[in-house]
């Protein structure tokens, strides 16, 4: 452990941002989002047997740390965050919480890869823990919420938070999407966010140049589709990497991926395409890959895949083996599609520099009638971090503990690392990163600290109280490349019914495939699209897109609805 010393600053800390949050919820008095006076058996009055409205028992602090006097233990379930480090190490930031709160957590911290398995058994065999708690950015998915929380399973939380948690209120009077995206379609709230408001983070699938080659052939960066199919033919017939062999690989992403996918190529002609393939404008919900921009963007890549400039392996090769082509000592890509600087695996480099040197962002292309545009996702606020459930026998211990992650100093060391390890404070509360030439300590989320837990880091945080290290940097200069031109076309963070789950999972399963199928086919020939376009989308109609796009439509004015 860090020691008393540590301890000590955690609680001065702590009674400065106890101090921030009243001033805050003070603040929003006017508004009808004042913290309530705390009282054991506000909720209801009494004490009954619902669950929620349990009184605490007298060892509970109702402010104020610790959370409880004599020590009581509470068991979670959380997929682990970060390089997959046990929450039980004694260094990990967990610890510090426990000091402050004297609630000991015994947590099953299950590897990312198996966690969708073990939550399912234990929300199907009711073998519960007190409360799933994500280290790695959700743990319970919209079905899980909309299925087990009107049971009773996960707990309503939204009379516990007025009566146990300031920072969460304040979190949702500063950014009401934090409530909204917590807010289930029934109206009550089964589970809260991790949300972090960072601009970099909205593009999220981002193409990269190599300046090398181009440097090396006397070219410049391309602007047009037209320029840039000019330099992925002199990457591949001009040897810019020197060896006398045509092993150059012009272009390269993992097709339908999210962040290394070819979304960005669809841009130049007007379609927004991503991964969910939906798009809103002005108000609508637009299936995109039926759309006449789609069409051009998937007749353009297919022209250049035909020509070979698009790497032949792009519809096979997963993640492990297109970064491993990035990373031989003979530079092989010219072209390729990833998210960040900030964090592995990288497609080229290594985790000290991230997408290195030789490569540089490539701003958005025109198309062919001059559009220059580009996607962007939601920002980062996302629910299904945390959810108490039915088991739990300590309610306002959980919820206070809970609420703590919401303070806006451990928010930020919860996402970044605790202090002394990756981060430093001076004496006007401002922190900065501990930079290091380690490739170890290089990614900061994921030694010391979960990383994407339940938390929330305002933008006014970022820009007031925080020096951006190296890295993220460099990560907000090649968003800059992109911000002046995106469309905010996202589909937010909506919640459906338990029926619009249960349909748009059936009409998911068959119209996604198709449409996804279809479009690598006209990519590598495999018929004509001019020719195979009208039945296409008749095909598509037919699998009732008209129904799930209405599912959509429904969901999305529920969400217009609450943020008004």
């Amino acid at each position: 452990m860090k020691g008393v010393v540590n301890m000590l600053r955690r609680f001065f800390a702590l009674i400065t941002a106890l101090l921030m949050v009243a001033a805050v919820m003070g603040g929003c008095a006017d508004t009808g989002n004042s913290a309530p006076t705390i009282s054991p058996t506000s909720i209801g009055g009494t004490a009954t047997d619902d669950p929620t409205t349990s009184e605490p028992a007298s060892n509970f602090n109702e402010v104020g740390y610790p959370i409880v006097n004599e020590k009581i233990t509470l068991r979670f379930m959380s997929d682990k965050g970060g390089l997959e480090v046990d929450y039980d190490d004694p260094d990990y930031i967990w610890q510090d919480f426990e000091e402050v709160t004297n609630i000991h957590i015994e947590w099953d911290n299950i590897p990312l890869a198996s966690i969708a398995e073990k939550k399912n058994l234990a929300l199907a065999t009711g073998d519960l823990p007190d409360a799933f708690v994500t280290g790695g950015g959700g743990i319970l998915s919209a079905a899980d919420q909309a299925t087990y929380g009107p049971q009773g399973v996960l707990l309503d939380l939204t009379d516990l938070i007025e009566q146990y948690s300031p920072n969460i209120q304040a979190m949702f009077a500063q950014n009401v999407n934090t409530k909204i995206v917590s807010t289930s379609s029934d109206g009550k709230i089964y589970s809260l966010p991790f949300a972090q408001e960072i601009g970099s983070n909205l593009v999220y699938n981002r193409l990269y140049i190599n300046r090398v080659w181009l440097e090396e052939l006397k070219l410049d960066i391309p602007t047009t589709t037209e320029e840039f199919v000019e330099v992925l033919k002199a990457f591949k017939n001009d040897d810019p990497n020197g060896n006398e062999q045509q092993d150059e690989i012009p272009l390269s992403f993992i097709y339908d991926n999210h962040n290394r996918g070819s979304f960005g190529f669809f841009t130049p002609f007007g379609c927004l395409d991503n991964a969910s393939h939906v798009s809103v404008y002005d108000g609508k919900v637009v299936f995109e890959p039926i759309t006449d921009g789609y069409k051009e963007g998937v007749k353009w890549l297919a022209s250049i895949f035909q020509e070979g400039l698009i790497d032949p392996e792009v519809f096979t090769h997963d993640a492990a083996q297109y970064h491993a082509k990035g990373q031989t000592d003979t530079m092989t890509y010219g072209v390729f599609s990833n998210w960040s600087t900030l964090f592995g695996p990288y497609t080229v480099g290594t985790i000290g520099d991230g997408q290195n040197t030789d490569y540089v962002t490539l701003p958005p292309l025109k198309g062919p009638d001059g559009t220059q545009m580009w996607q962007s996702r939601s920002a980062a606020i996302w629910n299904g971090a945390f959810a108490i459930t039915s088991a739990n026998k300590n309610i306002p211990e959980t919820m206070r503990w809970v609420d703590l992650c919401y303070d806006p100093e451990w928010s930020f060391e919860l996402q970044y690392g605790p202090l002394d390890y990756t981060l430093e404070k001076d004496d006007n509360g401002v922190y900065s990163f501990i930079e290091t030439e380690d490739p170890a300590l290089q990614p900061l989320r994921s030694i010391y600290a979960p990383g994407l837990p339940p938390s929330y880091i305002s933008a006014d945080f970022f820009e007031n109280r925080v020096n951006l290290s190296s890295g993220m940097q460099k990560d907000y200069d090649q968003y800059n490349t992109y911000a002046e031109y995106i469309d905010f076309n996202y589909m937010p963070a909506v919640s459906y019914t338990n029926e619009e789950l249960e349909a748009n999972a059936t009409l998911e399963a068959d119209i996604m495939p198709y449409v996804e199928s279809t479009q690598a086919k006209w990519i590598v020939g495999e018929g004509d699209i001019d020719a195979d376009w009208d039945a296409y989308v008749e095909a598509v109609n037919r699998m009732d897109l008209e129904k799930l796009l209405a599912n959509y439509q429904a969901a999305y004015d529920r969400y217009i609805e609450l943020a008004n």
